[in-house]
C-alpha cells in the first residue's frame, strides 16, 4: 500500500478538433488513462529516462551578493562592458563518466534570468540597476534526475555587486521540456487531499503522473525541465 497526495482537478481535452460532449461526466479514471496514454505515445517518456531534467537551483552566488539582490530585487540588469561570444555547445559531464553535448545560451540571456524584468532593466536609472562588466564561459556542479553532474555556466561579474554570480547555460528552450511534449491538456482549479493506492507490486522505478497535466508529481520541483 501506497500512501499519496492525489490532486483532484477538472480537466477539459481538446482533441483533434472534437470536444467532449455537452454534459457528459469525466472520470479521474478517464483522466489518468489519458494521461498515461499520452505520456507513453508522446517522446515524454524518452525525454524523462534520458535523465537531463535539473533538480537544483540553476544559479549559485555568494552569501553577500544573495542578500543585496534580495534587498534590491525589483532592480534593473544591464550589460556595461564588452562580452565573449557565445560557444557553439557545451558539454554535460555525470558523475558515472557519461556526456552529452547541449546547446547554450549567451551571457546576456544568462544575466537575464537573474532579473525581474523581461528586458532586464525595464527602463530603470544606472542608480537602480546592476551593471554586468563581464563573463566567462566556465562549469558548475547541477543535480540532476541522472544525479550530479557538470554543466556548462556563465560566470557573470559586476561592477555594483560583492561577487560574481554563475548561471546554468544550457538553453532549456532548444533541449525541450517535458511538458512540450505532453500538451493536449488544461487543467482546472481543484482540491488536494490524500488517498491510498493499492498496487500490485512496488513502484520501483515507474514514474507517478498528476491524471490532469498529465506531467509527473515530481516536475514540481524541477520547473526548467518540465
Amino acid at each position: 500500500m501506497v500512501r499519496l497526495g492525489v490532486t483532484l482537478v477538472a480537466v477539459l481535452l481538446f482533441l483533434s478538433g472534437t470536444h467532449p460532449l455537452v454534459g457528459t461526466p469525466r472520470t479521474f479514471e478517464d483522466d489518468a488513462a489519458r494521461a498515461v496514454w499520452t505520456w507513453r505515445t508522446s517522446g515524454a517518456a524518452e525525454r524523462w529516462r534520458d535523465g537531463f531534467l535539473p533538480l537544483g537551483g540553476l544559479s549559485s552566488a555568494p552569501p553577500e551578493v544573495l542578500r543585496k539582490v534580495r534587498r534590491d530585487e525589483e532592480f534593473g540588469w544591464k550589460v556595461a562592458g564588452p562580452l565573449p561570444a557565445t560557444p557553439a555547445d557545451g558539454q554535460v559531464r555525470w558523475d558515472d563518466g557519461t556526456t552529452r553535448r547541449v546547446p547554450v545560451i549567451g551571457a546576456r540571456e544568462a544575466m537575464l534570468e537573474q532579473s525581474p524584468w523581461e528586458d532586464g532593466d525595464s527602463g530603470l536609472p544606472d542608480e537602480q540597476s546592476y551593471h554586468m562588466t563581464g563573463a566567462t564561459f566556465t562549469t558548475m556542479r547541477l543535480r540532476t534526475l541522472r544525479g550530479m553532474a557538470t554543466v556548462p555556466a556563465w560566470r557573470l561579474r559586476f561592477s555594483d555587486l560583492p561577487g560574481t554570480i554563475d548561471q546554468v547555460a544550457v538553453d532549456w528552450d532548444a533541449v525541450g521540456r517535458v511538458g512540450d511534449l505532453v500538451g493536449g491538456m488544461c487543467a482546472g482549479v481543484g482540491m488536494s487531499g490524500e488517498g491510498v493506492a493499492e498496487l500490485q507490486e512496488p513502484l520501483g522505478n515507474r514514474v507517478v503522473l498528476n491524471a490532469g497535466s498529465g506531467l509527473p508529481v515530481l516536475c514540481l520541483r524541477m520547473p526548467e525541465g518540465c
